[in-house]
């Protein structure tokens, strides 16, 4: 898991084992955005969600596929960054797809990215807020990221 603020890590594919790992490094809930069946041998998100619970941690899927990064999936995502207990670890394949849909929620969302300190960083850092700006407007791929 690569931090990317205090509330919030994205990393790639994660196992039902690990669980207990991230648990005890501080993680208090687990957000899966790869939809099931993706890859073979990919475990499901209800064992991921069983270990997650097993290990005291909240889990939540927003299952989106490669390449199909839309609105509405930052909306969930920024939802549960509001809802669930931090920090969260957001995952994918890679991690790309848990880092579109945090910039995309961000942007979208003034209230999220204060809570997590983005709105600080905005009017201080005006690539920032130009990056975030981008995302909202659906510049990648014609809407998708």
């Amino acid at each position: 898991m690569k931090p990317i603020h205090d509330g919030l890590s994205v990393g790639p594919q994660v196992t039902p084992d690990e669980m207990a790992t991230l648990a005890r490094m501080g993680y208090r809930s687990i957000v899966c955005v790869r939809p099931d069946g993706e890859d073979a041998g990919q475990p499901t998100f209800g064992k991921i969600k069983a270990a997650a619970k097993a290990a005291g941690m909240e889990a939540r899927h927003i299952p989106v596929n490669p390449g199909m990064v839309y609105d509405s999936d930052a909306e969930a995502f920024g939802r549960a960054m509001h809802e669930l207990p931090g920090p969260v670890a957001a995952y994918c394949r890679s991690g790309m797809r848990a880092s579109s849909l945090w910039s995309r929620a961000a942007a979208m969302d003034p209230a999220l990215a204060e809570k997590f300190g983005v709105a600080t960083a905005q009017t201080s850092s005006a690539g920032l807020f130009a990056g975030l700006q981008w995302l909202r407007q659906g510049l990648l791929n014609g809407g998708r990221a």
